[in-house]
């Protein structure tokens, strides 16, 4: 999974950043590859943690604990093939 965080302005202008009104606009990328499992994982009976419930939701396999910091699913608002 890749992440890249683009900020769009300081407010303030510190650091040399353009100064804009109120808060400063953060753009947010996000890569996931859900690869199918090689020759040697299916021989080795290996399965996938993650699943492509849709084409902008995945979900793991692994059950989480009730209360967990961490969800049990993604949704991504665009999605790229």
């Amino acid at each position: 999974m890749t992440v890249a965080v683009e900020k769009a302005g300081v407010g303030n202008g510190a650091g040399g950043g353009a100064r804009t009104k109120g808060p400063a606009e953060e753009k947010i990328y996000v890569t996931v590859r859900v690869r199918p499992l090689s020759n040697k994982e299916l021989a080795r009976s290996d399965t996938s943690d993650w699943e492509c419930t849709n084409d902008n939701t995945i979900a793991s396999k692994i059950p989480v604990p009730d209360r967990s910091p961490y969800p049990s699913s993604y949704t991504f608002g665009k999605t790229r093939f």
